[in-house]
């Protein structure tokens, strides 16, 4: 009978690392200012105080990043990066990549205030504010690098378009709004990627953009946000999320009522 619930605590510990795999790996409000080492990519871009982080004070696309503990996605996992920031008081930004959102997995680790060509595994979301007298044009691009040599989110040279479009929702961003943007990068298996974005707040119908891609990318240790013409920007949290696959936890709690059924049995026929 020490044997059977020997292994139920096995099982049971089994069951608890599997919860553990999806808490946040980051989860930043920015309450006590730069507690988790986000890194600048110049000198004064990116500031500070007890509830937010201003990305682009020095009016670039400069990136701020955070790096964290490596997250590899297996078959049927899907890692959630979101942030909700506020634009800035001006209400003049007509442009494609008015802001650049990055995650990506590299060896290098990334000075303050310094803007490295780094070699680079990820993707990089070009978002579109085209927000003309209809406010119908803006959208985001998605971009890929593999393995290429370059800046994180100040310039796309390093970078490969997949696809995107400049209508995938209804109203631009507005001055002095917040909004949410939420990335979700899914591992479908058999080398295939699915990943989404959503943005919502404001007057903007929210619409979720979605792409099918064929890629390497299951490894990601730094996300970035570059406010390349919207700027600055006022960020007011950021969470990544690691999300295990719902097949796995069934399989522990079978192997688990299995195993407490067995045991209920031999104690019957003693």
């Amino acid at each position: 009978m020490h044997k059977i619930y020997s292994l139920v605590t096995l099982l049971l510990t089994a069951t608890a690392s599997a919860f553990a795999a999806t808490t946040l790996p980051v989860n930043d409000d920015f309450d006590n200012g730069n507690t988790l080492g986000w890194v600048s990519g110049q000198s004064g871009n990116v500031t500070f105080d007890d509830s937010a982080m201003q990305v682009g004070v020095n009016n670039t696309g400069f990136h701020s990043a955070l790096q964290f503990d490596a997250v590899t996605l297996a078959d049927g996992q899907t890692l959630n990066a979101a942030f909700t920031f506020s634009t800035p008081s001006s209400s003049t930004w007509s442009t494609t990549n008015a802001m650049r959102i990055a995650l990506l997995n590299t060896d290098t680790t990334l000075p303050n205030n310094s803007n490295p060509n780094i070699t680079a595994t990820g993707f990089m979301f070009g978002l579109n504010n085209l927000n003309g007298t209809d406010k119908a044009n803006s959208g985001a691009y998605l971009f890929y690098r593999n393995t290429n040599s370059g800046p994180i989110t100040n310039s796309q040279s390093p970078y490969t378009v997949i696809s995107g479009t400049n209508n995938a929702f209804s109203g631009g961003l507005a001055a002095s709004t917040t909004y949410t943007y939420t990335l979700t990068f899914t591992n479908t298996g058999s080398g295939n990627i699915t990943i989404t974005a959503l943005l919502s707040g404001g007057d903007i119908d929210a619409t979720t953009q979605t792409w099918n891609t064929t890629t390497s990318s299951y490894t990601f240790n730094t996300f970035a946000i570059g406010a390349t013409a919207i700027n600055p920007i006022t960020v007011e949290s950021v969470s990544l999320t690691q999300i295990p696959e719902a097949s796995s936890l069934g399989l522990i709690f079978a192997g688990l009522a299995a195993c407490l059924v067995f045991g209920c049995r031999i104690r019957a026929c003693r």
